[in-house]
């Protein structure tokens, strides 16, 4: 979801980057606009998605999201077909969900 609501700067990173390696650090030094992901983690707490091995630094810090090296790897694997609207009104439904 951070990923999707920061999607053109995350697309200009990748492009820049010379290789994979190059994007995910790029990918996870970043702070980014935590969009939606920070109303989502809000209703069902903070720390409730977070893996347990993960390290503090990363997630959720007060409007900025933080990705972990993880994530970043799994953005880089994401296929475009996955950022179409449906796919996006999939996620935000699949989210609602939890309510």
């Amino acid at each position: 979801m951070v990923a999707i609501a920061n999607i053109d700067e995350v697309i200009t990173i990748i492009k820049k980057s010379k290789d994979p390696k190059v994007a995910a650090e790029a990918l996870v030094k970043k702070q980014w606009n935590a969009g939606p992901v920070e109303a989502i983690l809000k209703k069902v707490g903070k720390d409730a998605c977070k893996p347990l091995d993960i390290k503090a630094e990363y997630g959720l810090n007060g409007k900025k999201y933080k990705l972990s090296p993880d994530q970043a790897k799994a953005i880089l694997e994401l296929r475009l077909g996955r950022l179409t609207g449906l796919e996006q009104d999939n996620l935000n439904s699949e989210f609602s969900d939890k309510k």
